[in-house]
């Protein structure tokens, strides 16, 4: 987690891989407007439990201001292979290296990304939430 100061204001970005993230509670409230929330989801699980195959749709990134997915599509992992509608998501499978897992490909391909990919990212730099940018060699 990071936290970078922009005109007096926190901003947080909060990174995880498989993840409950959109729970989170700053006590009172989600966002006095003083904090800025970007999260970051790699390849996330989003089913919970056997009747909750649709949480992760229905709620990861809906609390942040702004919500990244990196995505693969081609593990066999379950509940991992979708965009998530409150997120704008990139899908890395065409990139991902034989010799490279799939479900791990999205946090590999994330951390080699350097500063093109990590940190908050400018309201100019903005994607639509909901599109899905795929990846290209």
């Amino acid at each position: 987690k990071s936290v970078v100061r922009r005109n007096g204001d926190a901003a947080s970005e909060s990174y995880s891989s498989d993840t409950t993230g959109s729970t989170y509670n700053d006590g009172d409230n989600y966002n006095n407007g003083n904090v800025y929330v970007q999260l970051t989801l790699l390849d996330p699980f989003q089913q919970r439990g056997v009747l909750g195959a649709r949480y992760g749709n229905t709620n990861f990134g809906g609390m942040a201001d702004y919500a990244r997915q990196y995505l693969n599509t081609d593990d066999p992992v379950p509940s991992t292979n979708a965009p998530l509608d409150k997120c704008v998501c990139y899908d890395v499978t065409k990139l991902r290296p034989e010799e490279i897992f799939g479900h791990d490909w999205p946090l590999v391909y994330y951390a080699r990304s350097g500063n093109d990919n990590l940190g908050i990212v400018p309201v100019e730099e903005r994607k639509d939430v909901g599109s899905v940018i795929y990846a290209e060699k």
